[in-house]
């Protein structure tokens, strides 16, 4: 699978699972507004993901490489 397709799939599998996080604790009552499922950008525009030791935390916010 190419790179970016792999990364588009991994955020989607990342937003479904704190979604079903959320909708738990909802369910249970310990979430005062219900959660919405994931939506996504507009075409043209995706999520990357880096590993955490690529990422360097600077004074202005974070550097990514």
């Amino acid at each position: 699978m190419p790179k970016r397709a792999q990364q588009i799939c991994n955020g989607v599998v990342e937003s479904f699972k704190s979604f079903k996080q959320l909708s738990k604790l909802f369910g249970s009552g310990e979430l005062v507004n219900k959660p919405k499922p994931p939506k996504y950008r507009k075409p043209g525009l995706f999520n990357v993901s880096y590993p955490k030791r690529w990422l360097k935390l600077t004074d202005k916010g974070i550097r990514v490489p």
